[in-house]
């Protein structure tokens, strides 16, 4: 049996086999477009060579189109973005999918790359690079140990000891610090407000450290939670 007969570019090929079927001649097409296998079937030798010169031309003209999109600005911004990633565990259509998704959540602004990286400024301001992070049980207690080392009297240390005991109590499933808002609202839920005037002292001094910090931040707790000074002890 002679072997198939053959059509080729010089980088395509397509292939005609002849193969008997109860005694009758067939001819099936064979050639491979975009990494799979395709073939077809004639019963005609000739309409079978004309398939085959006609897909040659077919698969021709297709790596031409290739070529030419080579040398297309969206090429070269692939190029570009697949820079951008150096050092970066991350596939490019990866990035590209995390970056569609961060723009819908935010809303789809008009100018997305600025709304962007205002967003990624304020979460990197908020969790710095290389910021230890610590139990909350083991927060409250640094917090403990920075007032007696003040040199602060029994009596205080000993109520703010309480204090923490009851803030853990009021977070009991937290693993990290709460946030701002939430310290508020539970604050508000425990204790009276510094800033209720049925029980504030017209002398913030008379309110303890929260009440003085509360006179200076009219505008809401969060700043109270924020920049009260025992972060900087610890």
């Amino acid at each position: 049996m002679s072997g198939p007969i053959e059509f080729s570019n010089g980088r395509d090929t397509v292939k005609i086999y002849t193969t008997t079927v109860r005694g009758k001649p067939f001819y099936q097409l064979a050639f491979y477009r975009a990494g799979r296998r395709e073939r077809r079937t004639f019963s005609d030798r000739a309409e079978a060579k004309r398939e085959g010169k006609l897909v040659l031309t077919q698969l021709a003209s297709g790596a031409k189109e290739t070529e030419a999109a080579v040398t297309t600005p969206e090429v070269e911004s692939l190029i570009a973005a697949r820079k951008a990633l150096d050092g970066i565990d991350c596939p490019l259509h990866v990035a590209v999918e995390s970056f569609a998704k961060s723009i819908k959540t935010l809303g789809s602004p008009d100018d997305p790359l600025a709304i962007l990286n205002d967003a990624v400024t304020f979460y990197r301001k908020h969790n710095p690079v290389g910021a230890e992070r610590v139990p909350l049980k083991e927060l409250t207690q640094r917090f403990l140990d920075s007032r007696k080392r003040r040199g602060l009297s029994t009596a205080y240390t000993s109520s703010v000891e309480i204090a923490m005991k009851t803030f853990l109590e009021g977070f009991p499933k937290a693993t990290e610090l709460p946030t701002g808002d939430e310290v508020v609202r539970w604050l508000e839920r425990k204790f009276t407000s510094p800033r209720d005037p049925e029980h504030q002292s017209p002398h913030p001094e008379d309110n303890g450290a929260l009440g003085e910090e509360a006179a200076r931040h009219p505008g809401g707790g969060e700043g109270v939670v924020r920049d009260h000074a025992f972060m900087k002890d610890i």
